[in-house]
């Protein structure tokens, strides 16, 4: 079901994306928008509920896993609102801004938490380590998130208010987010 909603959303998407500033095809790129949200929060559900209902793991994966679903679901559920935004307003494109945040939110927030999960679970077994320790690992998951926070909020506020200052911001959230995943890298052992 998921692929099916993601796919069909890509494909609408592509096909009305450059030709949303006419009415009619507008509506088809919120539908397509809908589509990929929606598919996105079937995969993130279902991630979530597996996560929930699994056994105790000592490998400290869950957070990692758990954290990506969510930054998925809020990223497309943005993208979402964004691409209503953008029809409303006969757009073609979403606002730099926006689309700089849906960027980090979904490179960051999704795929370097999963990219982490992942190797939380095998990078342990497959070098022979010892899985690492949980409270600076949960420390540095805390730190990573909360800079992706941040850094997405910086945006997000900015494309909002064009008049604010958000550099300081936007650099916590990016050096929290580099700091932890240093951390992290250490705590893997790499």
């Amino acid at each position: 079901l998921t692929f099916v909603l993601m796919a069909s959303g890509l494909a609408l998407r592509a096909w009305a994306q450059p030709f949303a500033d006419e009415s009619p095809l507008a509506a088809v790129f919120v539908a397509s928008a809908a589509l990929e949200a929606a598919g996105t929060l079937v995969f993130s559900a279902v991630v979530l509920r597996c996560l929930a209902s699994g056994r105790r793991e000592a490998f400290l994966y869950s957070p990692f896993f758990a954290a990506g679903s969510v930054w998925a679901a809020v990223a497309a559920l943005l993208g979402l609102v964004f691409v209503v935004d953008a029809a409303r307003d006969s757009a073609t494109t979403l606002p730099a801004l926006r689309t700089a945040a849906l960027t980090f939110m979904e490179l960051n927030g999704f795929v370097v938490m999963f990219v982490l999960a992942v190797s939380m679970r095998t990078f342990p077994i497959f070098f022979e380590r010892r899985p690492a320790r949980l409270q600076p690992t949960l420390i540095a998951w805390a730190v990573a998130n909360g800079g992706i926070a941040a850094y997405s909020a910086a945006f997000l506020w900015k494309s909002y208010d064009h008049s604010v200052d958000v550099r300081l911001l936007q650099t916590a959230g990016f050096l929290a987010v580099g700091v932890a995943l240093l951390a992290l890298l250490v705590l893997l052992r790499i």
